[in-house]
């Protein structure tokens, strides 16, 4: 026997799982963990729940004391190896850390989280997990939903200083949702502009109207008033319409 020295019948000897030395069957142990059949002085007693295990697959604590792979958490801050039980756990991603370690969102229902998983809103300034907040289109800053605004065209989020309002539509939109009348510099939601068809400058539709004789939709100073509303042909415009034809 390589425990004890005994000299036996070779037939009697087991053979260790983890070092492959021999021993009579009474000095052999069950590692309770996996399954495995090794030597007495191969084996340790777990210091968390006084089960047997085998010396290859211990993990030492913080604190001194031995134990199985599957009885401990690594704090994923500071490294320390400690049983669940002495850890806290991120309600975002379920790593464990150092309780003294977890802040606690400012939304309700003030859930916990590792310092790196939380973000400040830009408008409110505080602190929330980061599935607790939207981030804007525009900057990509942080912000409370509550303190967002979200656009009437997209539902996508912005901070309310982000946001322009269509005059055609009243609506609340984002900057890249719009055009902007070349008339009076106003945002006009895209879809909703009129373009002239004498120069293609844009605006608003109040700010053009229909040639009665054409059809033709133009800028109101691009028509010539006979009576009627008729689209300039051959005359200098004093809005920089050019015509055409």
């Amino acid at each position: 026997s390589d425990v004890s020295g005994l000299v036996v019948d070779a037939r009697l000897l087991v053979t260790s799982a983890m070092s492959e030395r021999r021993g009579v069957e009474t000095e052999m142990v069950q590692c309770e963990f996996t399954g495995s059949r090794v030597l007495a002085d191969e084996m340790v007693v777990s210091g968390i729940s006084g089960k047997p295990i085998c010396k290859d697959r211990i993990i030492t604590l913080e604190d001194g004391r031995v134990a199985h792979e599957s009885e401990v958490q690594q704090c994923v801050v500071t490294g320390a190896i400690l049983p669940p039980g002495e850890l806290g756990q991120s309600d975002l991603t379920g790593k464990y850390v150092l309780k003294s370690l977890l802040v606690t969102s400012s939304v309700p229902p003030y859930r916990v989280g590792i310092e790196s998983e939380f973000l400040t809103c830009a408008i409110s300034g505080q602190l929330a997990l980061s599935d607790e907040v939207v981030i804007s289109a525009v900057s990509g800053k942080p912000c409370l939903p509550e303190c967002a605004v979200k656009s009437d065209k997209s539902g996508r989020f912005a901070l309310p200083d982000e946001t322009v309002t269509c005059i055609v539509t009243g609506r609340r939109v984002l900057p890249d949702e719009v055009v902007y009348s070349e008339i009076t510099g106003a945002p006009i939601e895209q879809g909703h502009e009129v373009r002239s068809a004498l120069s293609g400058r844009i605006c608003a539709p109040d700010e053009a109207v229909a040639c009665e004789v054409s059809g033709a939709v133009v800028l109101h100073r691009a028509v010539v008033r006979t009576g009627a509303i008729v689209a300039a042909n051959a005359v200098v415009l004093n809005d920089g319409e050019v015509p055409q034809g």
